[in-house]
């Protein structure tokens, strides 16, 4: 269960990566479209639940690389969307 905890750590963070992974390489753009079509709070989501199943996982090296990558996502994702919110509203 632990491990399958880690996989899923994992899994989720490759998820709240591939928004971004697809815009910097150029050739995901339809990716990253499809993500924020379905909501704009979705990969945030995807670092919070691969945060929450790291946490959990199996100790070792993995678990703190995926508590950290899930963490910097969390904070990436989170000033994104600060920055999404209420950075572009009109004065």
């Amino acid at each position: 269960m632990k491990r399958l905890s880690i996989f899923l750590g994992g899994l989720l963070f490759v998820l709240s990566a591939l928004p971004i992974l697809g815009v910097w390489n150029g050739f995901g753009s339809g990716i990253s479209e499809f993500f924020l079509g379905i909501s704009i709070f979705l990969p945030v989501v995807f670092a919070i639940a691969g945060l929450l199943f790291s946490i959990f996982g199996s100790k070792g090296t993995w678990k703190v690389v995926l508590i950290l990558l899930n963490t910097a996502s969390v904070i990436f994702w989170g000033f994104v969307l600060f920055v999404a919110i209420f950075g572009f509203q009109n004065p």
